[in-house]
């Protein structure tokens, strides 16, 4: 299992999703939520200079539908038909 650290404000809002995938199916991750004053720090290191992020075995992955898609398939929450992927797309997007 790939070391994950998820990186986003202190609040539930684009995360949350990401961070219930993990829940549900028990995959230990670093859930980092930053201050807004620790933002401006953070900032110029980030893809897009924006949150949220996840970090994958140190590889930085940005856009949380994205993140969203690779904790699905990592989990195994994401289907693996071409329709169903499309119709789970559709109502995350």
């Amino acid at each position: 299992m790939p070391q994950l650290k998820l990186t986003y404000f202190d609040m539930a809002a684009r995360a949350e999703p990401i961070r219930l995938a993990l829940f549900m199916d028990g995959i230990e991750f670093e859930d980092c939520r930053i201050l807004p004053p620790e933002f401006a720090t953070l900032k110029p290191t980030l893809p897009s200079g924006q949150l949220l992020v996840l970090e994958v075995d140190g590889y930085v992955l940005s856009q949380s539908h994205a993140i969203l898609r690779y904790i699905g398939n990592l989990t195994g929450l994401y289907p693996q038909t071409v329709l169903d992927a499309a119709k789970c797309d559709a109502a995350v997007g």
